[in-house]
């Protein structure tokens, strides 16, 4: 057997004896504490609904594609890269070649949605798996945005010291986009608007009308169909709840708790936790307000 027949033996043995199993970096994202949790005694209370996710990354190949094209890289670059005598290399595969996690909080007049993630890629001298996991969040109401890096400890916007707790409530709009439609094109001198406003229809989420129950919660099935494919997005928004949360498709906002998302081009998440009508800490709305950030007022 050739020298460099061996050493492709030597590097297949290496990398693709490891079975598929969750890293390091994996567990820490599944097990860290929730930030109701870790905020859960300061502040004063705010009534929300709330829901933690798991999911990964699709893409239209899979993750099972994403992971196998990792497996091809590092196999290259070891047989490149080292010598057959110290192919000692092993490496714990992740699960998922990018995962996240969601943690998001809805009041009625404001929401902040909490996002880790980890995605895995080749370090081009050592052959090895770089994993780091982000963290980020994401305040929202009628008074703004506020965007926060949780590990940099950044906050860049709108980022009051109260985490917008005076925002106003969403007024709720007379009519569905559908029956404002419908109405104007009762009027023949609307056509033109009316035309423009099915089209940027055809990509905005619609209400299928179908309920599931997922953690023993109901959400409402709606459907968006992606730019560019003939790939259809699923998500399911809560409902049944108290009250309707800031945001809701009903608002015409990015929607409202999300308990199932599945995006042929992006990620596949579902709810692991779910809790309507519950309270929290105030300070879960403004973990910038903790030591050590800086806040930056975003350029008009």
């Amino acid at each position: 057997m050739k020298l460099r027949d061996k050493v492709s033996l030597l590097v297949a043995a290496a990398i693709f004896s490891n079975v598929l199993a969750a890293t390091q970096e994996e567990l820490t994202l599944e097990s860290a504490r929730a930030p109701h949790q870790v905020h859960a005694g300061a502040g004063g209370k705010v009534k929300v609904h709330r829901a933690r996710l798991d999911g990964y990354f699709m893409s239209q190949a899979g993750n099972d594609a994403i992971i196998a094209r990792l497996k091809k890289d590092v196999a290259k670059c070891l047989a490149i890269n080292r010598p057959a005598s110290s192919l000692k290399h092993t490496i714990d595969w992740p699960t998922y070649a990018i995962s996240a996690r969601v943690d998001e909080y809805m009041a009625a007049n404001r929401s902040i949605r909490y996002q880790s993630g980890v995605a895995y890629v080749m370090h081009p001298v050592d052959c090895g798996l770089i994993g780091e996991i982000t963290s980020t969040a994401t305040l929202t109401s009628a008074r703004g945005i506020c965007q926060i890096d949780l590990v940099k400890k950044i906050a860049e916007g709108d980022c009051d010291s109260s985490g917008h707790a005076n925002a106003p409530i969403p007024k709720r709009p007379a009519m569905s986009a559908d029956e404002t439609i419908r109405k104007m094109a009762a009027n023949p001198a609307m056509a033109p608007a009316v035309a423009q406003m099915k089209a940027m229809r055809e990509f905005q989420p619609i209400r299928t009308g179908e309920q599931r129950n997922v953690l023993g919660a109901r959400c409402d099935v709606w459907r968006q169909k992606l730019q560019g494919s003939n790939d259809t997005a699923t998500f399911c928004y809560a409902s049944g709840a108290s009250f309707v949360a800031a945001g809701a498709p009903e608002d015409g906002g990015p929607g409202s708790l999300q308990l199932d998302i599945d995006n042929p081009q992006g990620f596949r998440q579902k709810a692991v936790d779910v809790k309507f009508d519950t309270e929290v800490s105030s300070a879960v709305f403004t973990p910038y307000n903790g030591a050590g950030f800086s806040i930056k007022k975003r350029a008009p």
